[in-house]
């Protein structure tokens, strides 16, 4: 690739991040029904991607019940905490594994290759409808705009560093299978990026104020398994 298509892509790449940074803002300042369409969407599309990189050759998308039974829990799991019930929460991801075993027991004989799929739609789940379902419930929590925001900004201070520091002195590849372009090099500094970004914003849960909280702490689970806020880092 030439030096003026580099740049035109690199020029691309910022005019899309920053039509899709003017969305993410406006979302999470509505919260409600809008953020959760946006956590949704993100989901399905990750979800997509996700069974696209690890579904073997062969099977097409959207036929295999275990899959399909995975974008049924992500879709769960994000009204579940689009109504604030973290109880429907878990007994979505709970009923996920039992539909998974259920599913898997007749191919089980014939495809020994079923638990396979299991362990991917599974960890699948965990890994994507989870995390943005909880990030729902975090933007609901009183003081929940600046807590997204803040990690908005770790993450991107991350995905910047690691996307220059990749480009300029990236030598060795972090996963070739899954991003070729992806380096150690450039993983090391996004997280160096991440590091500093959340050092710096320490004050943020840790400042008091006539000994309250100036912010509110993040969510945290009750021992009654309900979701709610903490006064205090104990």
């Amino acid at each position: 690739m030439t030096a003026g298509a580099k740049g035109q892509a690199h020029l691309k790449r910022w005019i899309t991040g920053l039509a899709a940074l003017a969305v993410l803002v406006a979302c999470v300042i509505a919260g409600g029904a809008a953020f959760s369409l946006l956590a949704g969407l993100g989901c399905f599309a990750c979800q997509w991607e996700y069974a696209r990189i690890l579904r073997p050759p062969g099977p097409r998308p959207l036929t295999q019940p275990v899959e399909l039974a995975g974008y049924a829990a992500g879709l769960g799991v994000i009204l579940a905490a689009h109504a604030g019930r973290s109880d429907i929460l878990l007994a979505v991801l709970s009923l996920n594994v039992v539909a998974c075993g259920l599913l898997s027991l007749q191919r089980f004989p014939s495809d020994r290759s079923v638990l396979d799929a299991v362990a991917r739609q599974v960890q699948g789940v965990c890994y994507i409808p989870l995390p943005l379902a909880l990030l729902i419930l975090l933007r609901s929590a009183p003081g929940g705009t600046a807590w997204i925001f803040l990690l908005c900004a770790v993450i991107f201070a991350g995905d910047t560093a690691a996307l220059y520091a990749g480009t300029l002195w990236g030598r060795h590849k972090l996963c070739p299978a899954i991003s070729p372009g992806k380096t150690v090099e450039g993983a090391l500094a996004g997280l160096a990026a991440n590091l500093a970004v959340g050092w710096r914003e320490r004050p943020f849960s840790c400042r008091r104020s006539a000994g309250r909280p100036l912010w509110p702490l993040p969510p945290r689970w009750d021992w009654r398994g309900r979701w709610g806020i903490s006064s205090s880092p104990s």
